[in-house]
């Protein structure tokens, strides 16, 4: 069993997604309550050639009702998850925990903006699109986060 968690990392490592999937599946089958294979199986339903974000919600979910704290990288995952399924205010607020705690992380701001957008705000918006744009996003950031950047209000 405790072998499960050390094969699911090193197949996400490789980018090895469904079959990181499987593996966590089959460790979470002998132990239900591993919260670290919880959070590894929603890592990798984000990544399969067809994501579900319903999936992985479910799985960061029931690793924080585990017990586990997550880091605001698995916040931001939970966050984005939560985005794709059009829960602007719940994805917003994640957003903002993960500012919280990584306050120049621009993909943060263009992705909450772009929530806030979402919901009508077009003040907060404007105001988290100025932030990503001081911060200046990474040089190998996703494409569609950039043009995401582009969407929002300037000033």
């Amino acid at each position: 069993a405790q072998a499960w968690p050390l094969l699911t990392q090193a197949l996400l490592l490789e980018a090895r997604f469904a079959e990181a999937v499987e593996a966590a599946d089959r460790g979470i089958a002998l132990s239900p309550d591993d919260a670290s294979l919880r959070s590894q199986r929603g890592l990798g339903r984000l990544n399969l050639p067809e994501p579900d974000p319903a999936g992985a919600l479910e799985d960061f979910d029931a690793a924080r009702s585990l017990g586990t704290q997550l880091d605001p990288s698995l916040i931001r995952l939970r966050a984005m998850c939560l985005q794709s399924l059009g829960r602007y205010a719940e994805a917003g607020a994640e957003f903002t925990r993960v500012l919280a705690a990584e306050p120049e992380d621009a993909s943060s701001y263009v992705r909450r903006g772009t929530c806030r957008l979402a919901q009508g705000d077009r003040e907060g918006a404007r105001d988290d699109a100025r932030s990503a744009r001081r911060l200046g996003l990474p040089p190998n950031s996703d494409p569609r986060l950039r043009a995401a950047l582009e969407r929002l209000p300037q000033e």
